[in-house]
């Protein structure tokens, strides 16, 4: 055990010694060629002093990278013959000890278990362990630590597809189980391929797996996988023949014996009796002997259930409808409405030039003794362009009012009527009006008590104290880009931005819900917004 950690020390040294060797070749090589364009700098220029000098530290850097090279050469000599324990891809070829035994051994059997104790005193002797073979490799031929490219060229060139390489002796070196497996799950694949798709694919496992040439992994694939995959899929072929049906009409000539005829036609419909499928035709077997079953008899199949006049399976007879035709019928309209239930309001004919926060300002001066936080949400949807059933196009867009109590809703309409709204204009037709209504359908109850709405505790508009620092409209962009944090769900810019005359700043939102949105964003970034005191306007 302790030879294999000093083999796994020397292993480690090596490689860093190695990788600094690569990259001191690196370096000389940058710098060479920055010499070698200063000397032609230096050779078309007047001056003739620094030549001499830079062509001497040119053949000094030369000398370097050319013993960098000798050592790079040497390590990766060295590095090659060490590696680590327990790795099934490796083997120590041509180990002869003192004792005269020769043959390949892997490195765990003789560090770990070997049954000769003289085995691990050879390792002791050993000055260089080479590497493993490929998993084939012609005998005879010796082991060379050649670059992998140069030794992939010259085994595809010793093998080419004039000669049948595969009669060729090999030495094989055991694949691992996972390269096993890999090539059992492209074998579906590479019997569809031509060989020069084989070539690509073994190419690229070559690349990916480093320890194997591509022709070994041909080798492997010819010898070992293919076999092995046909002959998993004939066992499977064999055992779906096996479990086939053969179907086969059985016919003896015996008078005692029965004759088999299978009937497919399409099943008679049953009566509304209930008598199943008693006039069916269905596999019947025809016998000329004795104690046969009867064709005439009586079906004694049970029949399906819908096919059945039980008291459990009873007829469902549609009762009138008592909705007028169209669109109407699935609007939902309560047998005893209650006036208080409507509470929206529907502005049609608006202009396209006309944003909500306009429609939100007639809308309180037209209603009278309304208070704007009452307004739970205003909503302006795009109805421009839309096609209607009976072919017409819109050319103005919709506003859609949700109030917190019924009388407001209705004392809108009622102001309306008295003093029409004028949101769109002339230019699109007298026809063309705009129109207040209430909604035909219930309103669904907010989601806040109504009680802390009348206390002033929650509201659409927001009341800031920030001792007249900051802009209202970089503070309503930072709301909003503090929003996509995670913090809440995107939020939409407010109506309005503006300071009153006390200094305070006066943020209007659609909805309650916008409104309590921006202050839990203001509540949690205290220290992102300066210390802003926020607050419900009354």
């Amino acid at each position: 055990m302790e030879d294999a950690r000093t083999l796994q020390i020397n292993n480690i040294e090596l490689q860093t010694e190695l990788r600094t060797t690569r990259q001191q070749l690196q370096k000389a090589q940058e710098t060479i060629t920055f010499l070698a364009e200063l000397c032609t700098k230096q050779n078309n220029s007047s001056s003739s002093r620094e030549v001499p000098r830079l062509r001497k530290e040119l053949e000094e850097r030369n000398i370097l990278i050319f013993q960098l090279k000798l050592d790079l050469r040497n390590l990766s000599d060295q590095n090659s013959s060490v590696y680590q324990l327990g790795n099934e891809t490796y083997k120590i070829r041509n180990i002869k000890t003192e004792t005269g035994h020769a043959g390949p051994k892997s490195v765990s059997d003789l560090l770990c278990g070997g049954d000769d104790h003289d085995d691990i005193k050879s390792v002791q002797h050993m000055h260089v362990l080479q590497p493993a073979a490929p998993a084939f490799r012609p005998t005879g031929q010796p082991v060379l630590l050649k670059d992998r490219t140069s030794a992939a060229a010259e085994a595809e060139a010793c093998h080419s597809d004039h000669q049948p390489w595969l009669s060729k002796t090999y030495e094989q070196v055991s694949f691992s189980a996972f390269d096993h497996n890999h090539l059992m799950g492209l074998a579906t694949y590479l019997e569809d391929m031509d060989e020069a798709q084989q070539k690509e694919c073994f190419l690229s496992l070559s690349k990916r797996e480093s320890k194997h040439l591509p022709i070994e992994w041909r080798w492997y694939w010819q010898e070992t996988v293919r076999p092995a995959f046909l002959a998993k899929m004939a066992a499977k072929d064999e055992s779906l023949k096996a479990n086939e049906v053969p179907k086969v009409t059985s016919k003896t000539g015996a008078d005692n014996e029965a004759e088999v005829q299978v009937v497919d036609t399409v099943l008679q419909a049953t009566t509304s009796e209930g008598t199943g499928m008693k006039n069916s035709r269905w596999t019947q077997a025809y016998s000329a002997g004795d104690g046969e079953p009867d064709p005439n008899a009586q079906d004694g199949r049970v029949p399906p259930p819908h096919e059945t006049s039980t008291p459990g399976y009873g007829t469902h007879v549609p009762s009138p409808s008592n909705y007028t035709s169209g669109a109407r019928d699935i609007i939902y309209r309560p047998s005893d409405p209650d006036p208080k239930l409507y509470r929206t309001v529907i502005i049609s004919n608006v202009a396209p030039s006309i944003t909500l926060s306009e429609v939100m300002d007639k809308v309180v001066q037209v209603t009278p003794n309304l208070n704007a936080n009452f307004i739970v949400k205003a909503t302006l949807m795009n109805t421009e362009n839309l096609k209607l059933k009976d072919g017409t196009t819109l050319r103005t867009n919709t506003a859609m009012i949700v109030f917190a109590f019924a009388s407001d809703a209705a004392a809108l309409v009622s102001a309306c009527d008295v003093k029409r709204l004028t949101f769109c204009p002339l230019h699109y037709g007298r026809n063309v009006r705009t129109k207040v209504e209430l909604a035909s359908t219930p309103t669904q109850p907010p989601c806040f008590p109504i009680d802390d709405l009348k206390g002033g505790k929650i509201g659409r508009k927001l009341c800031l104290n920030d001792k007249g620092k900051l802009d209202p409209h970089d503070v309503a962009t930072k709301i909003i880009s503090f929003a996509r944090n995670g913090v809440c769900n995107p939020m939409p810019y407010p109506l309005k931005a503006s300071r009153d005359c006390d200094g305070m700043l006066l943020l209007e939102y659609a909805s309650i819900e916008y409104a309590r949105a921006a202050k839990r964003v203001l509540d949690i970034g205290y220290t992102y917004f300066d210390g802003i005191v926020s607050g419900y306007l009354a």
